[in-house]
């Protein structure tokens, strides 16, 4: 199968070789393993070294089976700031413009976040019917008010009301949610409005483990030597990681200062000198600055435990670092101050010690009792290794997500075949409808046969067509059947392209509309039409007979820039109405997966996103109660109720039906 990758802000494999693989690189690694072909979608600039690439947009292909797709940005100086959000704002327009032309895949991982950049995505997955699985690995935009001062966080919740938009988007339009911890999960699912299902799953932050080469593991070890830090057996704590304000550099000192052993504090971070001149009182603390992935596996073996002394803060409560997984890859006890979804972790599995009550003190403390029971750190050590293995291994994470992604690739495909033979079912029922229609001697007209209650929508519709449709305008029918409308649209046009699944439909169609009619028979979620060739789509009923997201794509597509859509059709959000539908579906007279795909108010608002001027009209307020009120008050006297129901009432989930006049089309790529 075709997988898409979108992840920023990680290393690129085969590109930053020298990094460490992040989730990306390892979604990537695993699917590659296991025969899939994978476009990864990421950005020229790197986070890591805060410089370009290759200053331009590029392309790679490093293998068969991956194309590396790089969007360039003008790049950023500062993790959180103003900068950064300008950046990742224009790699989302670059996305936008650049998906335009692209083939879908199967199915998609998406990273999250960055925000706007996993909006864009899911937003074009859904149009275009592919499952998207959206891994979130942190909580924006919340995150982006750590730094705001207490006071001030109403006044940033409410700068960031565009970002907290764009998030529940991109989490409401995916299939399934992803996440790195059961708590990360869960604050996903609550911005989604919507609880966990066999769509979602948990996927830690594990990584391949790979055994060093042997010379560079020597060269490492000699290393270490020169460091202070030999391979003695002595009780060794190790922290590696960013040193930054979320590390609590006071606890790491503590322990320190009671424990009988040493303490090797690697990493390079904003605080780092900070904590260097913070440590230069402590003899057995030893901080040799950033080291490899060899150099870590060598000091690993040579530590007893490692430390996750982290600051109380939501943030970190609710995930697990990937320094947690190094960790017990490599059989480390892990020992921690903070609580949440790691305390939670160690207590489960029994693989470390949590010392979260009575702050620094406590956590020093609970070190150096630890220090003086080496038994139970080689307990802890040797069932660590088993939980791994079990759990939490490359093969195990990574292994159950491909899993996942092929079961929303299938389950995507089994409902495309089910869409296919509903919709044969729907052509031969227009064939026979079309029989009998030309059968009987007179083509019906627009409204003919229909209830006088059901006939002002059509109606409206019509006043529409007259007043837009030009003579040398091209005009699309979108789902002719047998005319009814096409004969309106006719008389406004005399280029009007009739397209319907059904051949009797149109013939018919041809009869009743004359010879500037041009029949097209045809699929309208794979309209038979070069892009931007027609200046007009018009549609009556019909929007349910395809899959809602490519059928819209295709109308987009077709569509002229400048272009007008019409459309009116059923609404599918009335309780009652649904019923109605449910019971026609149950006698035979629709099919399941049409009335399934009943326009709701979601979908209005995606048809008209992009046009300058959009009209919605809702008609059939409370219509369910017209056969009691014309009974009780006449015929005409419970039209004219409902009339004015109608006029009042803007609440599109109590209307029947829906008349929308959008005009002037914008694409994206030529809005942005």
């Amino acid at each position: 199968m075709k997988v898409w990758v979108l992840q920023t802000g990680e290393p690129i494999p085969f590109v930053d070789s020298a990094s460490r693989s992040m989730r990306a690189a390892n979604v990537t690694d695993a699917l590659i393993s296991a025969g899939h072909e994978v476009t990864l979608w990421t950005a020229d600039f790197s986070h890591q070294t805060l410089a370009h690439r290759y200053g331009r947009n590029t392309v790679l292909r490093p293998s068969e089976n991956l194309d590396i797709r790089l969007l360039h940005s003008r790049g950023y100086r500062r993790n959180i700031g103003l900068g950064r959000m300008i950046d990742h704002a224009e790699i989302a327009r670059r996305l936008r413009r650049m998906l335009v032309n692209e083939r879908p895949p199967d199915v998609a991982f998406v990273g999250f976040p960055p925000i706007e950049i996993a909006w864009v995505m899911t937003e074009w997955l859904t149009r275009h019917n592919v499952p998207a699985l959206i891994d979130v690995k942190d909580q924006w935009p919340d995150v982006l008010l750590r730094p705001v001062p207490t006071p001030l966080t109403p006044v940033g919740k409410l700068a960031l009301t565009p970002y907290a938009w764009m998030a529940k988007q991109a989490l409401t339009s995916a299939e399934g949610i992803s996440s790195i911890t059961p708590e990360f999960l869960q604050w996903a699912l609550q911005v989604a409005g919507r609880e966990e299902s066999d769509s979602d799953c948990v996927l830690p932050l594990t990584c391949r483990v790979s055994k060093p080469d042997p010379k560079a593991e020597a060269a490492a070890a000699s290393w270490w030597d020169l460091q202070g830090v030999p391979d003695d057996g002595r009780f060794r704590a190790i922290y590696v990681g960013s040193l930054n304000s979320a590390v609590s550099i006071e606890a790491i000192l503590a322990a320190a200062a009671s424990t009988d052993g040493q303490f090797v504090v690697c990493g390079d971070g904003p605080l780092a000198n900070s904590f260097r001149a913070a440590a230069e009182h402590h003899p057995n603390v030893v901080m040799p600055g950033w080291i490899d992935q060899t150099q870590y596996s060598v000091l690993a073996s040579r530590a007893s435990v490692a430390l996750a002394p982290y600051v109380s803060e939501r943030g970190f409560a609710l995930g697990i670092p990937n320094k947690v997984y190094d960790a017990m890859a490599s059989g480390l006890p892990i020992v921690t101050s903070n609580s949440g979804a790691l305390e939670r972790l160690i207590a489960e599995e029994g693989i470390g010690s949590a010392f979260v009550e009575g702050g620094v003190g406590q956590f020093a403390s609970g070190l150096a009792r630890l220090a003086k029971q080496p038994e139970e750190v080689q307990a802890m050590s040797a069932r660590i290794r088993c939980v791994y293995d079990e759990s939490y291994s490359f093969e195990k994470v990574y292994g159950a997500l491909v899993d996942h992604l092929e079961g929303m690739a299938r389950d995507a495909s089994a409902r495309s075949e089910s869409l296919a033979s509903d919709m044969a079912l729907e052509r031969e029922r227009y064939d026979q409808a079309a029989e009998r229609e030309m059968s009987g001697g007179e083509l019906l007209r627009g409204v003919d046969g229909s209830p006088r209650q059901f006939q002002r929508p059509y109606l409206r519709f019509w006043d529409h067509i007259e007043a837009v449709v030009g003579y040398d305008d091209i005009v699309l029918d979108l789902g002719a059947g047998t005319g009814r409308h096409t004969e309106v649209l006719a008389a406004s046009s005399e280029s009007v392209l009739a397209l319907d699944v059904s051949e009797k439909s149109l013939t018919a169609c041809v009869q009743r509309s004359g010879g500037g009619v041009r029949p097209i028979c045809g699929d309208m979620a794979n309209i038979p039409l070069v892009d931007k060739s027609v200046d007009v789509v018009a549609t009556a009923g019909s929007l349910s007979y395809g899959e809602p997201n490519d059928v819209d794509a295709e109308i987009f597509r077709v569509l002229k820039p400048g272009g007008t859509l019409i459309v009116v059709d059923s609404l599918n959000h009335n309780p009652v109405y649904r019923v109605n539908r449910w019971l026609h579906s149950r006698r035979g007279n629709r099919t399941r997966s049409t009335l399934e795909r009943m326009p709701d108010l979601d979908r209005i608002r995606s048809l008209s996103r992009d046009f300058d001027s959009v009209r919605i009209e809702y008609y059939g307020t409370f219509l369910f109660a017209y056969p009691l009120v014309s009974r009780l008050l006449g015929s005409d006297r419970a039209l004219e109720i409902f009339d004015g129901l109608d006029k009042k009432s803007r609440q599109g989930r109590m209307a029947f039906k829906f008349v929308l006049l959008a005009e002037g089309f914008q694409p994206p790529e030529v809005r942005d």
